[in-house]
């Protein structure tokens, strides 16, 4: 089996290309097929050396090869084109690790144009997903997928194929839950304000006659990724770049803290929200409810089944929860599902009866029929 590499050369001496050839040779160490190099100098002669390359190198050989020759040839390279037989490698079957019917599950880490980061739910390897179209996925999916090719280029492992499904399957992520931290109890009584007249006062009186409730703060995964300093902390850089537009390197903190830890739901929530500031129409909107509901889904590990208790946003570390929850309402509601939204906001109130996020108001705005723009 043969790869045919083409190099277009400007005037070059024939042992200046035999020098880099052997450097290139050197590199490539003998594994896999037999390579046949065919060089076309302005000369119109053609010098052809073969050598070994290893398999998982063919889908990458333009970078290796250009990289390898820069050094001796410099600018002297003119193209590179790398045609080579049509043979499918699996680094899984290698291993072992396709699932039935030939499928990989992956969990969706950083979600870019071409390519997702991702992490093999069977191995836990890190690889890179490269994929014609990733504008569907978000992170922290499950991403079903039929393997193509596999190769490891500069130390990173990198699969082609195609992704069947995607799905959000927080439990198939094997998370570790995100800690609560007890601070007291909270009391109705010294916490609530309301009257009759109030937006959903029958809400606020069913919460008030539930009587005392423990009180959490949910942990904030991002405390463990970096300094506290305001001026490094990411959330306020990636804020920073979108306010000054800079919307491609905003997004690009978030992502990389999301490959580091999927339980930022700061960063889930505001690649929501820009989604939609972008582009507002259906598509987006679906696709910013599944950025909310993921994070909503990750928040939801740490709470038992059943949870009665209360997370007051006056604390920093539920307020990326609860403003997925605000977020998701508010989306669904402009989805025109308004049974999901209203159990969505309501479901908000009782966590937090404090109200900061003015959900009695979007309840009632909801209710009322008026439309959505009225509760921003």
């Amino acid at each position: 089996m043969k790869t045919e590499i083409t190099l277009t050369l400007g005037e070059i001496a024939e042992h200046e290309i035999i020098k880099a050839l052997r450097s290139v040779a050197a590199q490539f160490n003998a594994a896999g097929g037999s390579l046949r190099i065919v060089f076309v100098g302005e000369r119109t002669e053609h010098i052809e050396v073969s050598f070994e390359a290893p398999l998982e190198w063919h889908h990458t050989l333009e970078e290796h090869i250009i990289e390898a020759l820069r050094r001796d040839l410099a600018s002297k390279i003119r193209s590179c084109r790398v045609t080579f037989p049509e043979r499918k490698v699996f680094a899984a079957e290698r291993k072992g690790e396709s699932s039935e019917g030939g499928l990989l599950e992956f969990a969706a880490l950083a979600v870019k144009e071409r390519a997702i980061v991702c992490r093999n739910l069977t191995t836990g390897e890190p690889v890179t997903l490269r994929h014609s179209s990733t504008a569907e996925v978000v992170e922290g999916e499950v991403l079903s997928v039929v393997p193509n090719r596999a190769w490891t280029f500069k130390r990173t492992q990198f699969l082609s194929g195609e992704i069947k499904a995607h799905r959000i399957d927080v439990k198939a992520l094997r998370l570790i839950p995100l800690k609560l931290f007890s601070r007291g109890m909270w009391e109705p009584d010294k916490e609530i304000r309301w009257d009759p007249d109030d937006p959903e006062a029958d809400i606020l009186q069913s919460i008030q006659a539930a009587g005392p409730r423990p009180l959490f703060e949910m942990e904030n995964a991002i405390d463990d990724l970096c300094e506290v300093r305001s001026d490094s902390h990411p959330i306020l850089r990636a804020i920073e770049c979108h306010e000054g537009g800079d919307n491609r390197q905003a997004r690009s903190i978030l992502k990389e803290l999301l490959a580091k830890d999927l339980r930022c739901l700061d960063a889930h929530c505001l690649l929501g929200m820009w989604l939609i500031e972008d582009t507002e129409c259906e598509y987006t909107l679906r696709l910013a409810a599944r950025h909310f509901e993921t994070a909503i889904e990750i928040g939801n590990i740490a709470l038992e089944e059943g949870f009665n208790c209360v997370l007051c946003s006056s604390y920093n570390g539920n307020r990326p929860y609860l403003e997925c929850l605000k977020e998701y309402g508010i989306v669904l509601w402009r989805l025109g599902d308004f049974q999901k939204a209203l159990s969505t906001l309501t479901g908000l109130l009782w966590l937090d009866p404090a109200n900061h996020f003015r959900t009695s108001q979007v309840i009632d705005d909801l209710k009322s029929g008026r439309p959505w723009e009225s509760s921003l």
